[in-house]
Order: C-alpha cells, then sequence, then structure tokens
C-alpha cells in the first residue's frame, strides 16, 4: 500500500479492487437441467393437486426421482391461508407416488436421509418449485431444506 493510500485514522478504508480469478464465486456449478422453475400462475390447493401448470412443472422432475427415495417440502409465506403446507407436501407427495408407480418407476418416501427433496416455495400466490438431490445438499449444506 502506498503512502498516499493509507487511511487517516477515523476515515474509512477504500476496498480493494475484486480478482475474479480468486472469487470463490466462480467455483460454484451451474444449475443443471431443470434444476428449478418459477410459477407465474397464482396457485392454489387445487391447481397444485390437479391437471395444472404447477402439477406439470412438478410432474418435470418425475424421472430423476425414478427408483429414488424423496420428500416434498412446502415453504409457505404470505397471507393467504386457503393452503395448508402439510396438506400441501402429502397430497403432491402421493400424487408423484402414484405416477412414479404408474410408470413402472416407484419412488419411496424417506425423511431421514432422501435421495432427493422436492421444494415448493409459495410466496403469496406465486410458487417456485426445485429439486435437490443429495450432491446438491452436501455440496450446498447452508441450504436447509427442511
Amino acid at each position: 500500500m502506498l503512502a498516499h493510500e493509507i487511511p487517516l485514522p477515523g476515515q474509512p478504508r477504500m476496498p480493494r479492487p475484486i480478482d475474479p480469478s480468486r472469487s470463490p464465486l466462480r467455483e460454484l456449478p451451474r444449475p443443471g437441467p431443470r434444476s428449478g422453475a418459477l410459477l407465474g400462475a397464482p396457485v392454489t390447493f387445487e391447481g397444485m393437486v390437479g391437471n395444472s401448470p404447477a402439477m406439470r412443472e412438478a410432474f418435470s422432475f418425475l424421472e430423476r426421482l425414478a427408483h429414488k427415495s424423496f420428500h416434498v417440502r412446502v415453504h409457505k409465506r404470505g397471507p393467504g391461508k386457503a393452503l395448508s403446507a402439510h396438506e400441501l407436501e402429502r397430497a403432491l407427495g402421493e400424487r408423484m407416488l402414484g405416477e412414479l408407480a404408474a410408470r413402472g418407476t416407484p419412488g419411496r418416501p424417506s425423511f431421514a436421509d432422501p435421495d432427493a427433496i422436492l421444494v415448493v416455495e409459495i410466496v403469496d400466490e406465486r410458487a417456485g418449485i426445485a429439486l435437490f438431490d443429495r450432491e446438491r445438499r452436501q455440496r450446498w449444506p447452508f441450504l436447509r431444506l427442511d
């Protein structure tokens, strides 16, 4: 540091420029295929368990859940009281298990150490759906999906 760069007492230090080659962000993996989706349509209980854009997005993860253990987590924020997170988790999980069995690739529910966790995040009337496999959960333990 040069003499003219040293701050006087009480003055803030100027931040050093970031060297992109040493940034820890460059080590983060890019999202894989179908890692998540943001649903633009309003979410209702009937929409999450019926034939809706939300269910079609959830069903897009079925191939990655074939013959694996998983469970569904719903995180809900906002004033909507029509949806119960517990009822949604149960209904969506049962529907996914039923569809996997109908395709001949049964999955199994597991809460101890599942192969994957299907996460539905609902904020007001919007939702996002993502699937986190065991590798991602080990790589990013700060996610705290349960």
